[in-house]
């Protein structure tokens, strides 16, 4: 029996397909509007159709180099990373990136510090470490802060990639200039000469320890190059890291976070002497409350602490304030150890009493004075990030001398312990709580 199209069964036809059609478009442009909507939010879709964030990068785009650190999470190399030829969000090439050469199809190469895990690492490692890779997400990107360049999250090994600094950790850079050292005659304007347009100085000492001083007038350029050489530092320079340090810290704080982790050792030193703050291990966000409530079985930097974050495992901005106050310290010692002759149970009871360290004999009253406010045993009576900041950026401008690096005398306790960079520097949880009873016991 032949089907006859009758007018009825046309119009149900078009209506059907008219209908298949308006279903299509409406799937295909939720899909577009998702996507556009993920991307938005710096998303893109990956393999096996997982949803990836535009920081994931392929592992076959990484080499690595030699190994520039090791810790108890795993090991941190050198490598160069192979720019991604996809169109990637603007946001993934970021400035830092240290342009090095070309492959032989073309491609871009950086060079980048590459952190990795340890083989086999158990879960909460592994979840610390993810943790740490959201955190620096978040952080985002600033002059004096050691930026995400990239990660590989998605299959093994994990790794993180972050700007690479070529001349290491403030605290060893400290140790190895304290030999050689050049000092201004007249003014600490070197600190601000190449940012500050018009500034300048006309004379440098070269002062090497144990040797004849000699004085040479310097043009312009040698003096610009003088301060960016690797291989000399000037109390001018000194006072510029505690100044980028301190612009670092000033952001962290502005986007509500706390470092709990400033140190020397946790500082490095980049391309043109700029100093980055480094490792948010132990990092946290606060709002609201901006107070954060640290939990057990953590190693804990306790010479760097301050005394609520001690007794009371609470940490704010002003417990990183109290830290800066130490990073100064270091800096003006050249790196000398903080406590150097102190046990941690000695140390607490000492501190609840209200105990700070000596001046160090390398700097003066006012310079003292900033990390005296810093250690103030009242958070509330310590200064902010901008304040301190403000305070450095008038004392750059003086013309009096801050920093005598002539002073220095490595027969001094402070230079002559442990290296602060060490585990023995950290305690875990059992340990503070069995000290930590025992001070408030006697204080009973």
């Amino acid at each position: 029996m032949d089907f006859i199209f009758t007018p009825g069964a046309i119009t149900g036809l078009v209506i059907g397909f008219l209908l298949a059609a308006l279903i299509c478009m409406i799937f295909i442009w939720r899909r577009w509007r998702k996507q556009k909507i993920l991307r938005k939010q710096g998303l893109i879709p990956g393999k096996n159709g997982v949803i990836i964030d535009h920081w994931e990068v392929d592992g076959d785009l990484v080499t690595l180099e030699n190994e520039i650190g090791e810790g108890a999470f795993g090991k941190v190399f050198k490598g160069t990373l192979v720019k991604p030829t996809s169109s990637l969000p603007q946001k993934f090439c970021l400035k830092p990136w240290r342009k090095t050469a070309k492959t032989i199809n073309g491609s871009e190469t950086y060079v980048v510090a590459v952190k990795m895990l340890h083989n086999m690492p158990d879960e909460s490692v592994r979840q610390d470490f993810l943790d740490e890779i959201q955190l620096m997400k978040a952080v985002g990107s600033h002059k004096n802060i050691v930026s995400m360049v990239g990660c590989c999250t998605l299959e093994e090994p994990m790794f993180l990639l972050v700007e690479y600094a070529p001349y290491g950790d403030l605290l060893h850079y400290l140790r190895k200039h304290r030999k050689t050292v050049f000092i201004p005659l007249n003014t600490y304007m070197d600190t601000l000469l190449y940012s500050v347009p018009n500034q300048g100085i006309s004379e440098i000492n070269r002062i090497n320890t144990g040797r004849e001083t000699n004085t040479v007038l310097k043009t312009e350029d040698q003096e610009e190059k003088e301060y960016y050489n690797e291989e000399i530092l000037t109390p001018g320079n000194l006072m510029a890291f505690a100044w980028h340090v301190c612009q670092g810290m000033e952001y962290l704080a502005r986007k509500g976070y706390v470092h709990r982790d400033l140190a020397a050792r946790n500082v490095l030193i980049g391309e043109k002497k700029i100093a980055k703050v480094s490792d948010f291990g132990l990092s946290r966000q606060v709002y609201e409350k901006k107070v954060y409530h640290g939990k057990r079985n953590r190693k804990l930097p306790f010479k760097w602490m301050s005394t609520e974050a001690i007794f009371d495992q609470t940490f704010t901005t002003k417990s990183d304030v109290w830290a800066f106050g130490v990073v100064l310290w270091e800096i003006v010692t050249l790196g000398g150890t903080p406590y150097p002759t102190i046990e941690s149970k000695e140390l607490f009871r000492l501190l609840k009493n209200g105990y700070r360290m000596e001046k160090p004999e390398t700097c003066n009253e006012e310079l003292y004075k900033m990390m005296q406010d810093c250690w103030q045993n009242n958070p509330e009576n310590r200064p902010t990030f901008t304040q301190i900041r403000e305070s450095l950026e008038t004392i750059m401008q003086k013309e009096n001398p801050y920093l005598d690096l002539t002073a220095v005398d490595e027969s001094h306790a402070e230079y002559n312990v442990q290296s602060c960079d060490s585990m023995a520097e950290e305690s875990d949880d059992d340990q503070r709580d069995d000290n930590v009873k025992a001070v408030c016991h006697e204080g009973m």
